[in-house]
């Protein structure tokens, strides 16, 4: 309940507050209503008064539109506003005995479902807690707002040594630029470098409406560079190679093929090349070994209209050729990291084109592929069970969020884990590969299966006069049922807030490997700041609820080194052959399970 209390006086007061005027003052009219009947009165005054509410709600309005756009002061307070409306029409029935009775049940319920919907609304999507609407705002103006918003209210200031002299320094003259130009995409794309130099992953630039979509692609596009045929990727033996080479293209006609090394990069030696890059589609990687690993598939697009390449040929002699850029890189990125992340492949622009059918229809058939909780046997001992999220159904998942406990998740994958186990299960596969996270309740739920020892997962605070307020403390349950199992926990940069909070719990367990490519996005604080920006294309979101470990620092997130805080037992190789099968085309296998079946094979 602390928690709850903490979101509540977190929240716009002002708008708080007319909620709970709405439920009093529907009370002491229908108080009133009683002793004007009995005193067989005018209800005149009576009828005016059930106006107030209504006028008050569209004052409160008014301003949030005069400082925001329309449909967003819609979805955040429409909800406050049902009973004031409901109030406005209860007058017409003032004087009818049987309407007035059915009229006030009506009122009253709406009243106060308008407040209870309100509210959850604004605490399930809790980034919206802290709101600053910048969208009446210019450019520069409403990036100052930002920036004074966070220097305020963003819970890792300290951790990560934040120098906003530095950021701003480097960011402000391009939104300067942007505003002089009234250009949004050069906007959008100071945002988004500004949003990575915190290297949070719990920071990010959103879209808000149709034309945010349209300027964000654009600004995308130019960030992600030139195609000149292929991207890359650098494998464990330090050499960078060709990756998803497009046969015909010039490169590919000039001898570069897939897992060609690549010696140069415009003269340059391309590790250096890479090291010295500045990849900004890329740059807000919380672990430092992440962004590593990831830049020479952004680094590949980085370059003029002409490019001079040296790689090895066939013959290991370097050679050096001219290509010409064939495009725009973006589409080949998104497709070289959906392959590194094995997500399914689909194009991003292409989506955002489709009608909103279309795309739902889309999003259904990537749901049903990627249930949540879904499981299927690898081997005839090996099992496998995929957690994409802590997330299970939205009202329970409050409801036990709030009540400390979730016994429905606890049962849900146990059952999961026995039927697996009726058809010879030994050994278990745990993917949290792109865990998006949730609610910590479901981590600790899952974790308590795996573990016979109590695990502390810290606590959730609030900064309150300059300290941290502990709310509520969080520990896995000892349950056990499945201490006994070894269990592989497969992760990767994808994989993050409670889904960073489930990799860090499973590996205090004696029978749990945590493996991958990549490891975790180290980001557990509790997002809250909601920053609307210029025209309301945009918003930006940050954490202002810290999570707290039991020595008093915050959880699990990286600090200003970017060294990662839940290291994996086994970092997954990738060698030449890895690569070519991770990236190659119309690939059903999955490198990191396979690797994961070797694993313990190896270890029998």
């Amino acid at each position: 309940m602390k928690v709850v209390y903490a979101y509540l006086v977190s929240m716009n007061r002002i708008t708080l507050l007319l909620a709970l005027f709405i439920v009093l003052y529907f009370v002491g009219m229908a108080v009133c209503h009683a002793m004007i009947k009995r005193k067989n009165q005018s209800m005149k005054v009576w009828r005016l008064c059930a106006v107030l509410p209504f006028v008050l709600c569209m004052i409160h309005f008014y301003c949030h539109y005069f400082g925001g756009n329309l449909s967003l002061s819609v979805s955040i307070f429409f909800p406050f506003y049902i009973g004031a409306f409901a109030m406005l029409i209860w007058q017409f029935f003032a004087n009818t005995k049987v309407m007035y009775r059915i009229s006030t049940t009506f009122v009253g319920i709406a009243a106060v479902l308008g407040l209870i919907s309100g509210v959850f609304n604004m605490t399930v999507n809790n980034f919206m807690i802290r709101l600053g609407n910048y969208s009446k705002e210019g450019y520069v103006e409403s990036f100052d707002s930002l920036v004074a918003d966070m220097k305020e209210y963003y819970v890792q200031n300290e951790w990560k040594e934040i120098d906003y002299d530095e950021i701003v320094a480097v960011i402000r003259p391009k939104v300067e630029e942007a505003e002089k130009n009234n250009d949004p995409v050069l906007y959008y794309k100071a945002l988004y470098e500004y949003v990575g130099m915190f290297h949070d992953g719990h920071i990010w630039v959103w879209q808000l409406d149709e034309e945010g979509a349209d300027i964000r692609v654009q600004a995308e596009k130019e960030l992600a560079g030139q195609d000149y045929g292929f991207s890359l990727y650098t494998i464990d033996s330090g050499e960078t190679i060709a990756i998803m080479v497009e046969e015909g293209c010039e490169a590919y006609n000039l001898g570069i093929r897939n897992g060609t090394v690549i010696t140069k990069w415009n003269g340059t030696d391309i590790t250096q090349a890479i090291n010295e890059a500045d990849c900004i589609l890329g740059a807000s990687q919380s672990v430092l070994a992440n962004e590593a690993e990831l830049k020479p598939i952004y680094f590949a697009g980085m370059g003029d209209e002409i490019l001079e390449i040296s790689f090895l040929d066939d013959k290991n002699k370097e050679t050096t050729i001219t290509v010409s850029s064939i495009g725009c890189y973006d589409k080949r990125l998104d497709k070289a990291l959906q392959r590194l992340y094995h997500e399914p492949e689909w194009d991003n622009e292409a989506v955002l084109q489709m009608t909103a059918e279309e795309r739902q229809a889309v999003i259904d058939e990537l749901r049903a592929e990627n249930e949540n909780f879904r499981t299927k046997m690898l081997t005839d001992d090996c099992g496998y069970l995929a957690i994409t999220g802590e997330e299970y159904d939205m009202v329970g998942d409050v409801i036990a969020e709030v009540k400390g406990e979730y016994p429905k998740i606890r049962d849900l994958v146990n059952l999961r884990l026995e039927e697996l186990e009726a058809q010879g299960m030994k050994k278990l596969v745990l993917d949290l590969r792109n865990n998006g996270g949730g609610y910590p309740i479901i981590t600790c739920e899952v974790v308590s299966l795996f573990t016979k020892d109590e695990i502390n997962m810290g606590s959730d605070a609030m900064f309150v006069d300059g300290e941290y307020k502990t709310l509520v403390e969080r520990r896995v349950k000892a349950d056990g049922r499945w201490s006994d199992i070894p269990v592989a926990v497969l992760t990767n940069c994808e994989c993050g807030s409670s889904g960073d909070g489930l990799v860090y719990a499973l590996s205090k367990c004696p029978n749990v490997t945590t493996m991958g490519i990549t490891c975790s996005d180290g980001i557990y604080q509790s997002v809250g700041g909601y920053s609307v920006m210029k025209n309301s294309n945009f918003y930006i979101h940050y954490p202002i609820f810290p999570s707290l470990d039991e020595n008093g620092d915050l959880m699990i997130d990286t600090k200003a080194d970017r060294v990662t805080r839940i290291p994996l037992d086994v970092m997954i190789p990738v060698t030449k052959e890895a690569a070519l099968l991770i990236f190659g085309e119309n690939n059903n296998r999955d490198y990191e399970v396979e690797f994961a079946i070797r694993y313990y094979k190896g270890k029998q």
